[in-house]
């Protein structure tokens, strides 16, 4: 075998390893940054579920209160605008460069 084919397979081997290195980590790295968006969804559709049940306990409580309805109106207006700021400020701190479609969910 001549040194210019046994140069030019070692060569193409090596470079071919790298190529399907690189696309596999690619892909690899794709398959990882999948699961933790699905992860992150979760747990933020997770600690939206369980804000909101500690919402309704906090009503549940207004309403067998002696408030009036005026001031119950005024504390649901208030914290309606607190979860707003609070999923805004989750949105931007947490995911600055999080994909679109999934920014809105």
């Amino acid at each position: 075998m001549s040194l210019w084919l046994a140069g030019s397979l070692f060569f193409g081997g090596a470079l071919t390893h790298m190529i399907v290195s690189y696309y596999l980590n690619v892909h690899q790295s794709g398959k990882f940054v999948k699961e933790v968006t699905e992860q992150m969804l979760t747990f933020m559709t997770i600690l939206a579920w369980d804000f909101s049940n500690a919402i309704k306990m906090k009503y549940d409580a207004l309403e067998e209160s002696d408030l009036s309805d005026e001031e119950v109106d005024k504390i649901i207006e208030i914290d309606k605008g607190i979860y707003e700021t609070w999923k805004r400020s989750i949105i931007a701190k947490a995911f600055p460069h999080f994909p679109r479609k999934h920014i809105n969910l």
